[in-house]
């Protein structure tokens, strides 16, 4: 009985120590670019962020932000994973309807861009979202 009982304690251990392991694995690598961005949500709504494909209205998510979601009267660094395509955008609180305007950065604007972008996308108190970037950005190739 005593060696059931350890058979069961080590077996039980096993198992717990390799959850842990694998728990620990996080989130797969997706490919494409890391981008960081400043968004500022003044809004009295949380600010949902997407990386959409732009070859169709509402595509599917192709990308990645963290975190996904920017909390009401927030300033955060958004860390997006995009694509190595050419037809994605980030989209502020989709989906995207004729009412709404569509992506507010999209891909052909940063293709230059890695790492941290000098840009903010600034979540109005309406909702509206557009963003500001200073001049001789990443994007920007005048002197």
């Amino acid at each position: 009985m005593r060696r059931i009982l350890l058979l069961v304690a080590v077996a039980s251990c096993s198992v717990a120590v390799v959850g842990c392991v694998l728990g620990d694995a996080g989130p797969p690598e997706i490919p494409g670019r890391r981008l960081i961005v400043s968004v500022n949500n003044e809004s009295a709504r949380p600010a949902e962020l997407v990386v959409m494909d732009t070859s169709a209205v509402n595509g599917p998510a192709v990308g990645t932000a963290q975190p996904p979601v920017v909390t009401p009267h927030t300033r955060v660094a958004v860390v997006f994973t995009v694509p190595d395509t050419s037809t994605w955008g980030i989209v502020v609180n989709p989906p995207v309807d004729e009412n709404k305007s569509g992506p507010v950065i999209v891909a052909w604007e940063v293709d230059e861009c890695v790492d941290v972008l000098p840009i903010e996308i600034r979540v109005e108190a309406d909702g509206a979202a557009s963003y500001d970037v200073p001049r001789n950005w990443c994007g920007d190739n005048a002197p």
